[in-house]
């Protein structure tokens, strides 16, 4: 638990806060000109030091000057500005500066080796939304589903409802609605709960679809139409869609998405986010609750630590946190501070309006700092929203710039520090044209990685956060586990080829056991080319430098780049017989610089990093290992977390179970006393009225009268007091174990929760040097496959044992046939009227042969609906009705088929007929229906 000085106590030393402690939060209040940025600024470089990450929100401009250090305190061109504006030559103004620097830093004890710490080790990177003149950020919503979002919904409700109700906000007001529009909003949010319950994303294109055919037919017990009318929805969906098409909302939509991963893994890197290229304050509170929505799904995503992990600074609260009304930004901020300290996080907020800003936020602050007010108003409404003694308002009123009314509220106690110098340049807002030039040194990529041009630092890697569960290659990239299971090749005597599950002879005898007939049969070898990846990982962890080193033999398949592993089955060429089949031999893919280039784009290694034992590994081997370590590790802390709570619960115990029989005991002595003063007051009573008859003044009776009285109100205040007491304890006493049971289940929740998000998965970009390494071949068979009325070309994989076919002739989709396939469908699944592939999707069966039919030629039974093919197909002469063979019916007498509509039972013969060839007679005077003889 490092501790950090950000100046001193006034005529009491330095004064320090432990870092641990700032997830509990702080808050600055203080005017302009008393010193705030400069307290907020001095904290923030402390921090970055010792390796925080942080993200600043930067509403006004101030922050960015943290980028501008200097182990020689030289700050022009930076300081040209201000020397110009004091009409003072620069390099004179920047002399003055340098001098200026250097007394304050020796009076602060900063040393020239702190600086140099700063300027080497910490990065302030300034992003600038809806602006290209630092890093341009976007803000296209993101509503892929938290992990275990079902899970979370049935265990801690209110957070997985929080995170929808804060996502849908901010599609509300992008779609130019309020947060009166309730119907509209909880639409929005069951349409989202419908996927993230099922573990599916959702983009707006998508979104858009649903809220005009939503995937629900009710919201609670009202039909969809009850609840939001069609006309409203079809307004919703025009709206949500200029996000995706109107020029004023694209420039959100431009820059480098949001990315928490990025902000918070270097070691001490500050992300400054300035705010003044938004021309409104709605736009800027909808962007904040943007960034922070995106911040509180990352923390869920990591999982609870009881230590300071990560550090969010918001320069100025006015305008975010109303007291009254609700923007988008205040919810969350709200949410971040509340549960914030759960998942590490602190958050130190500063405001020189206390009373803009809703007083949850400043209440939830246990370091409190109170720098000069305007008003004594102002002095007035921060001393009771903070709970503040009386005497707060006259110490307020004489501090200086600099000075700070330090308040613990934990502890209890107050003392007045002083502000230590800054070790940056600080001065007003940076102009958009340094902006650039500051950020010229850093690199964006296409793919949003950032690289910083040091001489001392090789490269820095970009970090991608992957659930542990997404472990397949992604079509763009190569992720490669650091193991030792990389096959490696060198230099080849002879070609080799990953060996087949099954060879066409093999082949040959399966298919003529489900009657397929093969025309022809031809093997084609593919050569892959193969290459030696050496690479080099360099990070650091915990300030201790981790060097890593591999090598891998990879193939290029035509699609993807994959490792070549000891899991892989491969021989050589030679070995492989194929029998009297021809062989045709391939080179699609041949050798290049291209090829290389794209191999070191591509590769990537992946490794996991437990911020509980701060440490990183790159093999699954070692994973196992520090997942064991971890667990064991969470497992000492949450037990030693209990047996706390329960000692603490045990002297509590001890403690009333003592203390009850002392207060028994005093209550039956003040209700002693009470009586005997009762009994007095009773007697002097009617001394009074006796003296009053005999008219004699009452003198002394009537003075130990009042006296005894207010003795006895004294008395049964005391055993009112007393016994209250009493029956708090017991009340406390009764219910310690139960409350001690909910404290040890909180933390066991808390600990599990620390558990999902124990280790963290990432992807890195290594240094790679890429060696060719000759070739290695794949096999297939082409075959020409008969069937009924003509016949068919299809591949086999003898690596997958597939077939594929073609593409269905219903959706276009390939058709890929397994051998057990083949004794579902008695054959290729190709329909025998077109003879076309079908896809399983669309195959159907002849209900009485079993042929296979597309749904183009496949006929259905009026009666069953079963299907039937062309040949089974039966038609009703008189009125065309299709039927199946179990429905048709044969006349006997014309020898034609009709339905059961147009056939009827004779009475004579038990068979019927149909009704052009029966006829009536009369029986007992009615006429019934008799087959002709």
């Amino acid at each position: 638990m490092p501790e950090i000085s950000v100046g001193r106590v006034v005529g009491n030393g330095e004064f320090t806060i432990d870092s641990d402690t700032l997830t509990k939060h702080a808050i600055v209040l203080g005017a302009t000109g008393s010193g705030k940025t400069v307290l907020c600024k001095a904290f923030v470089e402390e921090l970055a030091l010792i390796g925080y990450p942080i993200v600043a929100i930067d509403p006004k401009g101030d922050i960015g000057t943290l980028a501008i250090a200097s182990e020689d305190l030289e700050f022009r061109p930076w300081s040209d500005v201000e020397a110009e504006e004091m009409g003072i030559d620069p390099d004179e103004y920047a002399k003055r500066l340098k001098e200026k620097y250097l007394k304050e830093l020796e009076k602060w004890g900063i040393s020239r080796d702190k600086l140099k710490a700063y300027v080497n080790d910490v990065h302030v990177v300034i992003y600038t939304p809806r602006s290209a003149y630092g890093i341009p950020l976007s803000i296209r919503p993101n509503l892929d589903p938290l992990p275990n979002f079902d899970r979370l919904v049935k265990e801690n409700p209110s957070i997985a409802y929080d995170v929808i109700d804060s996502m849908v906000s901010l599609l509300i007001r992008l779609a130019g609605y309020s947060d009166k529009n309730i119907q509209e909003h909880a639409f929005l949010s069951k349409i989202i709960e419908h996927h993230w319950i099922n573990g599916e994303g959702i983009d707006i294109e998508t979104l858009i679809e649903e809220v005009i055919n939503p995937p629900f037919n009710k919201i609670g017990s009202l039909t969809i139409d009850a609840f939001l009318p069609e006309r409203s929805r079809l307004k919703l969906a025009r709206n949500l869609n200029v996000l995706l098409s109107h020029p004023a909302y694209k420039v959100w939509l431009e820059g480098e998405p949001i990315d928490f991963d990025k902000y918070f893994y270097t070691k001490g890197q500050i992300s400054v986010i300035d705010l003044r290229f938004m021309t409104t304050m709605e736009e800027k509170q909808f962007f904040v609750g943007a960034l922070l929505n995106e911040l509180y799904r990352w923390l869920l995503r990591k999982g609870g630590v009881s230590s300071l992990r990560f550090v969010l600074y918001f320069d100025e609260l006015v305008g975010f946190a109303p007291p009254v009304s609700k923007p988008p930004s205040k919810t969350t901020l709200l949410l971040l501070v509340k549960q914030g300290r759960a998942f590490g996080l602190g958050c130190l907020l500063a405001t020189q309006n206390p009373s803009d800003v809703d007083y949850k936020l400043l209440s939830n602050a246990n370091h409190r700092f109170i720098g000069r007010l305007s008003t004594r108003q102002d002095v007035d409404k921060v001393r009771r929203g903070l709970e503040l003694t009386l005497d707060v308002a006259n110490t307020v009123m004489r501090l200086r710039p600099r000075m700070f009314l330090y308040h613990n509220y934990e502890k209890g106690k107050s003392e007045v520090i002083e502000v230590r110098w800054l070790m940056t340049y600080h001065r007003g807002p940076l102009q958009p044209e340094e902006i650039s030039k500051l950020m010229k040194k850093y690199l964006i990529t296409e793919k949003g990685t950032q690289e910083k041009k040091r001489d001392n630092v090789r490269y820095v890697v970009s970090f991608q956060v992957r659930e542990e569960k997404e472990s397949r290659v992604s079509e763009k990239e190569l992720i490669c586990n650091s193991e030792d299971e990389s096959l490696a090749i060198e230099e080849e005597l002879e070609l080799l080829s990953f060996k087949p599950k099954i060879l066409p002879d093999q082949l040959m005898e399966r298919l003529r056991d489900f009657n397929v007939k093969v025309l022809s049969l031809n093997v084609i070898i593919t050569k892959l080319p193969l290459y030696k990846v050496l690479y080099h990982v360099s990070v650091s962890v915990e300030q201790s430098p981790i060097e890593h080193r591999g090598v891998v033999t990879v193939f290029y398949d035509g699609n993807n780049f994959r490792v070549l592993s000891n899991n892989d089955d491969i021989i050589g060429l030679k070995e492989l017989d194929f029998g009297e089949y021809k062989v045709d031999e391939i080179e699609p893919f041949k050798h290049n610089e291209l090829l290389s280039e794209l191999l070191k784009s591509r590769f990537k290694i992946r490794a996991f990093y437990s911020p509980i034992l701060h440490r990183i590994v790159f093999s699954r081997r070692e994973l196992e290992k520090m997942k064991e370590e971890v667990r064991q590790n969470i497992l000492r802390r949450m037990n030693r977390e209990i047996e706390e709570v329960n000692l603490d619960m045990k002297i509590r115990r001890e403690e009333i179970l003592h203390k009850i029989p002392i207060l028994e005991a005093e209550l039956k002595l003040k209700e002693s006393d009470y009586k005997l003063i009762k009994a007095r007051a009773e007697e002097i009573a009617r001394l009074k009225e006796e003296l009053k008859k005999r008219r004699i003044k009452l003198g002394a009776i009537a003075n130990e009268y009042r006296r005894i009285q207010k003795e006895q109100r004294e008395l049964e205040a005391e055993i009112a007091e007393l016994k209250a007491k009493l029956r708090m304890m017991r009340e406390e006493l009764e219910t310690l174990e139960a409350t001690t049971r909910e404290k040890i289940e909180l933390i066991k929740q808390k600990y599990k929760a620390m558990l999902n998000g124990s280790i963290v998965e990432l992807t890195i970009s290594p240094e790679v040097k890429v060696q060719r390494g000759g070739y290695i071949t794949k096999v297939k068979y082409a075959m020409e496959i008969g069937h009924r009325g003509g016949s068919i070309k299809a591949v086999f994989d003898p690596y997958k044992s597939v077939f594929i076919i073609g593409r269905c002739t219903i959706c276009g989709a390939d058709v890929m046939v397994t051998l057990n396939d083949l004794r579902k469908y008695e054959g290729l699944p190709i329909c025998i009227t077109c003879g076309k592939p079908v896809c399983d999707m669309h195959v159907l069966k002849c209900a009485d042969c079993g042929a296979i039919l597309c749904s183009e030629h496949a006929n259905r039974c009026s009666k069953c609906g079963s299907v039937v093919c062309k040949e089974h197909t039966y038609k009703c002469y008189i009125c065309g009705t299709t039927l199946c063979s179990r429905h048709a019916i044969k006349c006997p007498v014309c020898g034609r088929y009709i339905c059961e509509n147009h056939a009827v039972l004779c009475v004579n013969k038990p068979v019927h007929v149909c009704t052009n060839c029966v006829i009536y007679k009369r029986k007992l005077f009615r006429k019934v229906p008799y087959y002709p003889e």
